[in-house]
C-alpha cells in the first residue's frame, strides 16, 4: 500500500467514525492523516466540524482558514468535486463559525467586536455564494447574517 493509499484508508474510516457519532476516534484519524500531509484540506474541513460540536470555535475557525489557504492554492485533495463548490463548502463554514462567535458576542458591551465578527461572517456566505450559487446554505446564512451597516 503507498502513501497515498493509506491515507485514503485512514479517511474512509475517519468518516465512517463521523457517520457512527464516535468524533474523538475520528478527530484522531484527521490528525493522523494531517501528520503525514498537512497540506490536505479536506481534513481541516472536517475537523473544523468536529471542533464546532466541542465548542472549540477558534480551533474550528483556524482549521478552517488553513483549509481555504490551501484550497485557494490548489491543493484539493477530493477529485470528483468541482474547485469552486469546495471553496463554497469552506467560506459557508467559516462564515458559520465566526456567526457563531458572533452570537456569543451578542450580549457583550464590546459592539464594534461584534459588528466586525457579524460583517466578516456575512462576507464569508456571500464569497460562499457567489462561489457556489447552487449553495444553499450559503443562499440561506447570507439571507439571515447580512452586513450592519456603520
Amino acid at each position: 500500500m503507498n502513501d497515498t493509499q493509506e491515507l485514503e484508508a485512514i479517511w474512509l474510516q475517519a468518516m465512517e467514525a463521523r457517520e457512527k457519532n464516535l468524533d474523538e476516534e475520528a478527530r484522531q484519524l484527521f490528525h493522523s492523516i494531517l501528520k503525514q500531509e498537512p497540506r490536505l484540506a479536506e481534513p481541516r474541513l472536517e475537523l473544523a466540524h468536529i471542533e464546532i460540536e466541542r465548542g472549540q470555535l477558534q480551533e474550528a475557525e483556524e482549521q478552517t482558514r488553513l483549509a481555504l489557504e490551501i484550497l485557494n492554492n490548489g491543493g484539493q485533495w477530493t477529485a470528483d468535486l468541482e474547485p469552486n463548490i469546495l471553496l463554497s463548502f469552506g467560506w459557508n463554514l467559516l462564515g458559520e463559525i465566526l456567526f457563531r462567535q458572533s452570537e456569543e458576542l451578542a450580549t457583550s458591551p464590546d459592539r464594534d467586536r461584534f459588528e466586525g465578527i457579524w460583517n466578516d461572517a456575512a462576507a464569508a456566505f456571500k464569497k460562499a455564494l457567489e462561489l457556489d450559487p447552487e449553495n444553499g446554505d450559503a443562499r440561506r446564512n447570507a439571507t439571515h447574517c447580512r452586513p450592519i451597516d456603520k
